[in-house]
This record gives structure tokens, C-alpha cells and sequence, in this order.
């Protein structure tokens, strides 16, 4: 281990992640309120609004193989 690595604390860590942490409370919030859409104004169910939400993984999953 580095000197470097040694000296750095918790209170760094916390500041590390908050970036990460950040982005994972927005995208929960964009999930929450766009199925509520979904489900609201579409007349989706959960599974409907899985598949939704999995559209978009998969295509890029498929895309990337095929191109």
C-alpha cells in the first residue's frame, strides 16, 4: 500500500461517493414518478411498466451484438 492510500480517511470516502449516491437517489426519484405516469395515465400495470423500463437495456443489448 501507498503512503497516500495510508492517509486517506473515512471523511474522504463519504465525499467519494457522494457523486454515486447522487445519482442513484435521481434516477429512483425519475423511476418512481415515470411509472406513477405510466400506470396513471397509460393504464399500465407493473409488468407492462417492467417491460418498459427493460426496453431500453435490451435494445442496446441486441444493437450492440447485431452492429
Amino acid at each position: 500500500m501507498l503512503e497516500i492510500q495510508k492517509k486517506l480517511t473515512n471523511t474522504f470516502y463519504s465525499l467519494l461517493a457522494l457523486p454515486a449516491t447522487a445519482m442513484g437517489f435521481a434516477l429512483s426519484i425519475q423511476i418512481a414518478v415515470l411509472s406513477w405516469i405510466l400506470n396513471s395515465q397509460y393504464g399500465l400495470d407493473i409488468h407492462e411498466i417492467g417491460l418498459v423500463w427493460a426496453a431500453g437495456p435490451i435494445a442496446g443489448i441486441f444493437g450492440q451484438v447485431i452492429i
